[in-house]
């Protein structure tokens, strides 16, 4: 059952949700991430190379605490 899907219990849809995330997160390569998936790219050594725009970073999030800089980028 997949995310477009109703849901007859809350059970069923947080399975469902878990199921999609993972997906997301193993399965799914992103474009941003180098073309890895989320999970090999938390796991890669060294740098992967800013694929996004940054100014659509910046507006997203314009605290950049927590973040790495992006001085120079």
């Amino acid at each position: 059952m997949g995310l477009g899907e109703t849901f007859t219990s809350h059970q069923q849809a947080l399975k469902a949700v878990d199921k999609e995330i993972s997906v997301y997160n193993s399965m799914r390569p992103h474009a941003s991430c180098d073309y890895l998936t989320p999970d090999e790219a938390h796991t890669k050594k060294g740098e992967l190379k800013m694929r996004w725009k940054r100014r659509l970073f910046e507006k997203k999030f314009p605290s950049k605490e927590g973040y790495p800089s992006l001085e120079g980028n």
